[in-house]
């Protein structure tokens, strides 16, 4: 049963991490420096940054850099899911509160990157 728990975990946490950074590092290259939005809305991202999720340009969009360091947190809150869920002896209730968390943000991450993207492709 822990076992089964810690791989739902894992998978969640894993999948949320990598679509955060492809769709982050995707639009990256798909939006390229808008003009209108730069340089107040872009931040240049560190080097163990653009060293990790392999960023080419110099300077991203700041929620789009918002974005990467989201990937690394769905990661984290994936680890600690883990780690509750085996301190409470794998209570059904709170596994199950803390998935649909970690699902509840996953959701609300689509809708603030869908709309952001839209706004910054919009010309």
């Amino acid at each position: 049963m822990v076992f089964e728990y810690i791989f739902i975990f894992l998978g969640i946490a894993v999948l949320s991490c990598m679509n955060c950074r492809n769709s982050a590092v995707g639009m990256i290259k798909e939006i390229g420096t808008n003009s209108r939005y730069y340089p107040k809305h872009y931040i240049i991202p560190k080097r163990w940054m653009r060293t990790l999720f392999h960023i080419k340009q110099h300077a991203i969009p700041r929620y789009l850099y918002f974005e990467l360091l989201l990937s690394l947190f769905f990661l984290i809150l994936g680890l600690l899911n883990i780690v509750i869920c085996i301190a409470v002896t794998c209570d059904k209730s709170i596994t199950g509160i803390l998935i649909m968390f970690h699902a509840c943000l996953i959701i609300g991450n689509m809708i603030f990157f869908s709309i952001m993207s839209w706004l910054f492709k919009k010309k």
